[in-house]
């Protein structure tokens, strides 16, 4: 890539791919900081939720 921008996605984006692989997801922590996250938040809490009603069969 031979732009700026186009080298800073490739930053961001690999850093992206790390952190799945690292812990199996990946968050944006931005949106969930800056209120933006409400339909965002409420999805992950009931994936956790399901998560954990699982666990406990």
């Amino acid at each position: 890539v031979k732009s700026l921008r186009g080298t800073q996605f490739r930053i961001w984006a690999s850093n992206v791919l790390k952190e799945y692989m690292r812990k199996g997801f990946a968050m944006n922590d931005d949106l969930l900081k800056n209120n933006g996250g409400g339909i965002y938040f409420g999805e992950l809490l009931d994936r956790i939720r399901d998560i954990r009603s699982s666990e406990k069969v």
